[in-house]
Parts: C-alpha cells; structure tokens; sequence
C-alpha cells in the first residue's frame, strides 16, 4: 500500500538574490552558477526548502520525490545531491523570483533572513546533530552567511544521492527525484528532531559541480506533478 502526502510549504533560496522570496514560484530550482561566468569571485548557488505535515500513518519505508520540469546546461555525468533535515522554522512566503521590485517585506524565509520581515538570520541551532550553514568561506552579496540552517551528521536522517546521466539534453524525466528518506521520517515519527523540513543543495557547491539548473515543479504549480512524499506499507496478510 502507497500513501501519498503532498508537500505543502516550499521555496527556493538563491545566493546571488540573497534577499529575494520565491516562495510562490511553480518551479523549484537547484544549481550553482560558477563564480568565472558571473564575474564574481565565489560560486553562486541556489538551495530549495521543503516541508510536509506530521503524519500517523505507518510506514516500512517512505520516498521524496520530486519531477524535473526543465533541465538546462551541458553533459554531466554524476550530480550529487545532498538531502539534509532543517533545524529551525522557516516560512514559505508569497513572493516570486521576477517580481520587481522585490516584496523586502514579505514573510517567506530567503537565502539571508530565516524571516525576511524581520530580518531574523538563519543561525546554527543546538542538538545532538551536527549543524551547518551557508557556504564554506563564502557569503552572499549583501556580506550575510545563510542558506539554511541544516544538520549533517548521518545519523540524522540526512544523506547524498546522485543523479546519473550522460547527457543533461536528453528528457528531463530523467532528472526526477525519487530518494529513500525512511531514516529522517523515522525521526520525526519518533520525535528524535523537530520536523521543520529537509533542505535539497548541490553537495559540492564550492567546485564546478554543474554549469546547469535542475529545475522541479513546486506545490504551487497546476501541474499533477506536485512534490510528494510517499510512504509505503507491506499490508500483504499471509492466507
């Protein structure tokens, strides 16, 4: 038996807007814009946020999954993605990534600010996790650290899947998302963290890891292609 659970709340952090919600956008986007075709001396990349309800329901095992929408760049034959639990509340927001000017007081959490309104910065949280935030000697354009606050030790459900491919032109159906998640819904089942989400980010952002965007339909998008998470029950009884 196959629950599925629409995820609810999701945006897109982007290191080179740092101030920008996109919290209604219909696309969630992942990619690193390499620091030499920008003019800039760092990489630049963007991260997405999701987040689900608690549930009651019982599981064997449960599935992020998540449907390209457009994949954009040039041959790649490994992309790593690292799946990481978030440590502190966040809000989706109502803004989108062209509007102009951008809504500065808008509720939703960007790339700096856990809340944009209040200008409350993302910050490492205490626990039995490891935790990690921004980039590694990196900062965005307006000088702030942020990203997400996120924990990455691997007994906190968080974990790395890659993607393979040898060419990003062929369907982009072959960029869909589909990773094992039962270790970090076991956690929140069992109430060992604080269910606020996991965050999705390229692992290797420091590095040339993709001249491309991976590109993902949102909750917001009319398309039956929503995020989810799946959630699978052995409910065979022996006769």
């Amino acid at each position: 038996m196959i629950t599925v659970k629409k995820i609810n709340k999701a945006t897109t952090l982007y290191h080179w807007n740092p101030k920008l919600n996109a919290g209604k956008d219909e696309i969630l986007e992942l990619t690193v814009r390499e620091a030499a075709d920008w003019g800039v001396s760092t990489n630049q990349p963007s991260r997405i946020v999701l987040y689900w309800p608690n549930f009651t329901e019982p599981f064997h095992s449960a599935s992020l999954r998540l449907f390209a929408a457009n994949v954009e760049g040039h041959k790649e034959e490994n992309i790593e993605i690292g799946y990481y639990p978030i440590s502190g509340s966040w809000k989706e927001g109502s803004g989108k990534y062209f509007d102009n000017p951008t809504i500065s007081d808008d509720w939703g959490s960007t790339w700096s600010y856990r809340y944009q309104n209040t200008e409350e910065e993302w910050s490492g949280n205490t626990g039995i996790f490891t935790t990690a935030t921004g980039v590694t000697g990196n900062t965005a354009p307006d000088g702030k650290q942020g990203g997400g606050t996120y924990y990455t030790g691997s007994n906190s459900g968080s974990l790395v899947s890659s993607i393979t491919t040898t060419d990003i032109d062929q369907d982009s159906t072959s960029f869909d998302i589909n990773v094992n998640i039962t270790d970090f819904q076991t956690h929140i089942s069992n109430s060992t963290i604080v269910n606020n989400g996991m965050l999705l980010k390229i692992v290797t952002e420091s590095a040339s890891a993709i001249n491309g965007s991976l590109k993902f339909y949102s909750n917001n998008s009319p398309s039956i292609y929503y995020p989810r998470v799946e959630l699978k029950y052995d409910d065979y009884i022996w006769s």
